[in-house]
């Protein structure tokens, strides 16, 4: 199964969206999307990650290969039952009132075109936000420690707006012993400075691994995770430990 075609994905998922009957809107209702993040994926800006992708064929209720791969030809519906009504009450009716139904339909037709004019001059606003590339330069765990010899290099895509005004470097969250205030896959906009203070959600490094954690110094200072499921972590005199700065800004791509 290859992945990463933004244009197929985009194509695949505009029939599937015209096939259940449902706009950005819906779509985005029925699975606690963000609007623009599902606009990047119509308008092929961006890729949906897999999970994602899982929970999309789930709602359509088709496979992830029918999302993610080329179709050689997207089937078209050849039958329309309400067209085929109306054509067999229309031809019946004497001529005055088939010139009534084209009329209706006639200003049933220029209504519409007026809210799709409507609906495409929105979505243009949204999508006129400016995206800039970020380096992502580590990974820190809310879990049990992410071992990182060197700089991850990543390069991702973040709407400018959402950033830190006032930030050195940007991390990814991995695991979950921060939730709710950090998920998985959250991106992390981080200020450098060894002095962290008493409650602040900071990176660490500890024996080597990174942690990103929320600081507590009362009788002994330790690490603390926000989710009771897993445990804090206790900071010795004889650990490895460095303070590697402050989080200043958390962003969320759903």
């Amino acid at each position: 199964m290859s992945l990463g075609n933004k244009e197929v994905m985009s194509k695949n998922l505009k029939y599937y969206m015209d096939k259940k009957r449902v706009d950005r809107n819906q779509l985005c209702s029925d699975l606690d999307l963000k609007y623009m993040t599902v606009s990047d994926w119509i308008n092929a800006k961006t890729y949906p990650r897999i999970d994602k992708i899982e929970l999309l064929a789930n709602y359509f209720g088709i496979n992830k290969s029918d999302l993610i791969e080329e179709k050689t030809t997207i089937p078209v519906e050849t039958s329309n039952n309400i067209v085929e009504q109306i054509s067999g009450k229309v031809v019946q009716l004497q001529k005055d009132r088939q010139e009534n139904v084209l009329s209706y339909a006639v200003e049933q037709l220029e209504e519409q075109k007026q809210v799709s004019s409507t609906s495409n001059n929105v979505i243009d606003l949204y999508d006129t936000r400016k995206r800039v590339v970020g380096i992502v330069d580590f990974s820190a765990s809310a879990g049990t420690g992410v071992w990182q010899d060197e700089n991850l290099g990543m390069e991702v895509s973040f709407y400018e707006d959402d950033m830190a005004e006032d930030y050195d470097s940007i991390g990814i969250v991995m695991g979950s012993s921060m939730e709710p205030v950090l998920k998985n896959g959250d991106y992390l906009f981080v200020k450098v400075t060894s002095d962290i203070p008493n409650g602040a959600i900071s990176i660490w490094q500890v024996n080597g691994e990174n942690f990103v954690k929320k600081f507590r110094k009362n009788k002994k200072p330790y690490l603390e995770s926000l989710n009771p499921e897993f445990d804090d972590i206790d900071l010795h005199e004889d650990d490895d430990i460095r303070p590697l700065g402050i989080v200043v800004e958390v962003y969320r791509e759903n």
